[in-house]
């Protein structure tokens, strides 16, 4: 009886069925890869939603303590890319 044989056997087969499993995975990832190169364009170039399709929202900022970074964080909140009758 080969015991070393015994032992090689399942563990190649093992080996060769988690390789064949990767290489479809790499495989599938590069083929994710290029569909996404190709429509790059299109994928790059959304169009903004309308102002009636955004939401109503609020503009919380919670400070406490917070004497170093507040000015930064209401200057902040005054530029947001939003339209101005849709901030409560």
């Amino acid at each position: 009886m080969d015991i070393p044989g015994l032992i090689l056997a399942p563990v190649l087969v093992l080996y060769a069925i988690l390789m064949s499993i990767l290489f479809f995975y790499i495989l599938n990832l590069f083929y994710l890869a290029l569909l996404g190169w190709k429509k790059r364009d299109s994928l790059l170039a959304t169009a903004k939603p309308r102002p009636a399709d955004l939401p109503r929202v609020t503009v919380q900022l919670p400070i406490y303590n917070e004497w170093y970074v507040s000015a930064r964080l209401i200057d902040s909140a005054a530029r947001l890319d939003y339209p101005r009758e849709l901030l409560e």
